[in-house]
């Protein structure tokens, strides 16, 4: 698997690292990914199973969005705030992660994943 990526989440160059679970980046306490703010970097681990992997990855990059949009500080959301920020993030978000799981192995990842509709 590819460990170190770069994308553009509107307007701001992100990297998306990819690290043993031991990692200290990780934060521990088991933690699955996390995002730094203030290096626009996030890390996931690089030994969870595909399903896990893109969910990591989804709810990493929705933090990464939401600070870019100048809302990561922000703790709630109304229904019409959720709705607003799907409809116009979602496909970014999900746009996002089918790219990166795309270039990290296509022989892995991305292909069971593909393969099984998700």
């Amino acid at each position: 698997m590819k460990n170190n990526l770069k994308i553009n989440i509107l307007g701001h160059e992100w990297a998306i690292e990819f690290l043993d679970k031991d990692s200290p980046e990780l934060g521990g306490a088991g933690a699955d990914g996390r995002t730094y703010y203030n290096e626009l970097k996030i890390v996931i681990r690089n030994d969870l199973n595909p399903q896990i992997t893109r969910s990591v990855l989804t709810h990493e990059l929705t933090h990464a969005v939401l600070m870019c949009q100048g809302r990561w500080m922000q703790k709630k959301f109304d229904q019409e705030e959720l709705c607003e920020f799907m409809g116009f993030c979602g496909k970014l978000i999900v746009s996002a992660v089918d790219a990166i799981l795309e270039a990290t192995n296509s022989s892995d990842v991305a292909k069971f994943l593909k393969e099984r509709g998700l």
